[in-house]
C-alpha cells in the first residue's frame, strides 16, 4: 500500500507534468531535453540578473582598486588579481568587461553568470576531458583574432591542462606562438578557496605532465612574467567580528 504522502507527491507530479505537456504542445518539436535545458538556462539568467539589481553596486573605486586597474592596463602579459571575499574583485571585472575586445570567462556556469561572462569551455570549445599539452588539437573559433584581453574569474578552479588548452587555442587562431597568442591575460580569484577538480580518471595523466593541477603550474606560464595585485580592503562587510570569522574559515 502506497503511503499517503507518497500518493500526494505522485498526484502532484502527474498534474504538473500534464500542465507542462499542455503548455508545450504547440511548441516546435525539439530533441529530448533540449527545451527543458533552455528553459532552465533562461530562468537562471533572469534570476541572476534580478539578484544583481538588488545588490548594492560600488560606484567609487578604492585606491587599491584603481591601482589594480592601472596595472591591468600596463605592459605585463599576465596579471593576477587576488584577495579575500568582498575585496572588490568583481567590481574590477565589471570595469574590465567594458574595454573593447575584452572577453570575460569563468570555469563554471554559475561563476560565468555571476561575472556576466561565458564559460571557458563554451568560449574555447573545450571538450570535457584531460587535455594533453603535447597534442592540444585546438579548434577554429571566429573572433579570437580580434581579442585584446582575456579575463578569467575564479581562476583557482581552472585546471592546468585547461589553461594550456586555452593558450593553444589562442595561438592557433591568432597565428601567434606567444603564450595565449599574445593576448593579455588577467586572472582573478583566491587560491585559498575552491581548488581545481582532478578526478580519478585524470589524476594519473595530470601527475605525469604537471607538478599539480593548479592553474599556476600550466606549462604555458613557465616563462611568462606576471604581476600580482593583492586587494585587502573589504567592501562587502563592515562587522569586524564577521570579517575575522570569515578570515579564519578561509
Amino acid at each position: 500500500m502506497i503511503p499517503r504522502v507518497l500518493r500526494r507527491l505522485i498526484f502532484r507530479f502527474r498534474g504538473s507534468r500534464s500542465d507542462i505537456d499542455a503548455r508545450n504542445s504547440d511548441r516546435p518539436c525539439l530533441p529530448t531535453g533540449q527545451f527543458a535545458v533552455k528553459e532552465d538556462v533562461n530562468h537562471t539568467e533572469a534570476r541572476a540578473a534580478s539578484q544583481a539589481k538588488e545588490l548594492p553596486t560600488q560606484t567609487v573605486l578604492s585606491p587599491e582598486q584603481k591601482e589594480a586597474l592601472r596595472v591591468t592596463r600596463g605592459p605585463d602579459p599576465l596579471v593576477f588579481i587576488t584577495g579575500r571575499a568582498g575585496t572588490g574583485k568583481s567590481t574590477i571585472i565589471q570595469r574590465l568587461r567594458l574595454l573593447p575586445n575584452f572577453a570575460v570567462c569563468a570555469p563554471t556556469g554559475i561563476a560565468a553568470l555571476n561575472c556576466r561572462g561565458a564559460t571557458l569551455h563554451s568560449t574555447f570549445k573545450i571538450p570535457p576531458r584531460f587535455h594533453d599539452p603535447a597534442h592540444p588539437n585546438p579548434k577554429t573559433i571566429p573572433g579570437l583574432d580580434k581579442l585584446r584581453g582575456l579575463v578569467i574569474d575564479e581562476i583557482s578552479m581552472v585546471r592546468a591542462d585547461v589553461l594550456d588548452y586555452v593558450s593553444a587555442t589562442l595561438q592557433y587562431n591568432r597565428n601567434n606562438s606567444a603564450p595565449f597568442g599574445g593576448v593579455k591575460l588577467i586572472v582573478v580569484g583566491d587560491c585559498r578557496q575552491l581548488p581545481p577538480v582532478v578526478t580519478d580518471e585524470t589524476k594519473e595523466a595530470m601527475d605525469a605532465r604537471y607538478k599539480s593541477g593548479w592553474w599556476f603550474d600550466a606549462l604555458c606560464l613557465r616563462n611568462l612574467p606576471f604581476r600580482v595585485v593583492q586587494l585587502t580592503q573589504i567592501h562587502r562587510q563592515t562587522d569586524s567580528n564577521l570579517i575575522d570569522v570569515l578570515d579564519r574559515i578561509r
